[in-house]
């Protein structure tokens, strides 16, 4: 059966962003695979770009989740160098470069694309050619805690800042069936937000992150942003829906939660375990269809 409405489609996959929450991607990726949902293009914003940049390298969702289990607070304990943000992402890279070496983008087995924007002229960028590394850098350089990325000489952050959910890109790289992941919301009412109380890392990153002021500035950055990725995907869904979206429920996670990965692992595996039995009816359905029924689980 899926042979078969694979014939007809050519499925894409578009990731969402959301920090630490990304770990959730993995598990769907791991669910849709096992069940022989295969992609052809896979798309990806902030977290989403760095999952869905692993995979589109030919890496297994396993794989992948291997090398997320070595993500950690003191892989971002040192200062940006250039002064231009909290943070180095220097050992980030270096671990996404073991990973997959220099490839190209356009190398890879599977079509991918990243997104980010141009700082300096508000532009979204599609990076689906080009280093790989650098592109899962751009897509995920938060403003103001990890460095922009040049990038043929533009200076490039986030693709969040304007797309947390590419499902407009999957589709203008091929895709004629999309299954978006969300992970954005819904906001929490309340609860819980501080940083955690002991970060390891050099004295003056503890210091500094103990200190009520920073914890409240931090807590306010991600608490916005959060907003606004909430509202913008909310619009740019309206305006370009998937055929089929996962919506795995991270909402009362912080953005910044490492230490949760293995229960925002659990939510995706479970989200997409629900989802499978309506995704392959509406694969089914031609596509005015889908339109008219609610397509989500």
């Amino acid at each position: 059966m899926r042979w078969e409405l694979g014939r007809r489609h050519r499925l894409g996959i578009a990731l969402s962003g959301g920090g630490a929450r990304g770990f959730a991607h993995i598990r769907v990726l791991r669910v849709l695979v096992e069940a022989g949902w295969r992609p052809a293009v896979v798309t990806g914003t902030s977290a989403g770009g760095i999952v869905g940049g692993l995979f589109a390298a030919g890496l297994s969702p396993e794989a992948i989740e291997a090398l997320a289990r070595r993500i950690h607070w003191r892989m971002f304990m040192r200062l940006d160098p250039d002064g231009t943000a909290l943070v180095s992402t220097r050992g980030l890279a270096r671990l996404l470069r073991e990973a997959v070496g220099d490839v190209r983008i356009e190398e890879l087995p599977i079509r991918f694309a990243a997104v980010a924007v141009d700082l300096d002229t508000g532009e979204e960028i599609w990076l689906d050619r080009g280093p790989l590394v650098e592109a899962m850098l751009a897509t995920s350089a938060f403003p103001g805690v990890f460095p922009p990325v040049l990038w043929q000489g533009r200076r490039l952050i986030d693709g969040g800042v304007l797309n947390p959910l590419p499902v407009d890109v999957a589709r203008g790289l091929g895709a004629t069936f999309v299954i978006g992941v969300d992970l954005s919301g819904p906001m929490r009412s309340g609860g819980d937000r501080r940083l955690p109380e002991e970060l390891p890392g050099p004295l003056l990153i503890r210091w500094l992150t103990r200190r009520a002021r920073w914890s409240r500035t931090l807590e306010v950055v991600f608490g916005s942003v959060g907003i606004m990725a909430r509202w913008i995907t909310e619009a740019r869904l309206a305006r370009t829906p998937p055929d089929w979206l996962i919506r795995v429920p991270t909402g009362d996670i912080p953005v910044f939660a490492l230490d949760q990965a293995p229960e925002i692992l659990e939510r995706g595996e479970r989200a997409a375990r629900a989802a499978l039995a309506g995704l392959e009816r509406a694969m089914s359905q031609p596509r005015w269809l889908r339109r008219l029924l609610p397509q989500a689980a």
